[in-house]
C-alpha cells in the first residue's frame, strides 16, 4: 500500500485499518519507508515511523504526511497438517 494521496482521507484510513486488522495479512518490516512521492516533499520526522509489526504502533498522521510511505503486506499462507 502506498500513500500517494495529497491529503489524508477516510478512504485511506479505512483501507489501512482493514488490512492491518485482517488476520490473513501481515505487514513486512518494522519501519515505514519513504515513497518516491514522499521523497519530493519529505519533511524530517523526529520520531520513528513504526509499522503494525511493532507492539507500540499507533497511526501517525505526521508519518503519513511526511513520508507518504510505502507499506508492504503479505498474505499469510495457511499451513495444513
Amino acid at each position: 500500500m502506498q500513500a500517494t494521496h495529497n491529503n489524508w482521507s477516510s478512504f485511506y484510513s479505512n483501507t489501512l485499518n482493514a488490512i492491518i486488522s485482517n488476520k490473513d495479512y501481515q505487514e513486512i518490516g518494522n519501519f515505514q519507508e519513504v515513497s518516491p512521492s514522499g521523497v519530493l516533499f519529505y519533511d524530517f520526522v523526529n520520531h520513528q515511523c513504526l509499522t503494525s509489526n511493532n507492539k507500540d504502533y499507533k497511526f501517525s498522521y505526521l508519518c503519513e504526511k511526511s513520508l507518504k510511505p510505502i507499506r508492504f503486506f503479505i498474505k499469510k499462507s495457511s499451513i495444513q497438517d
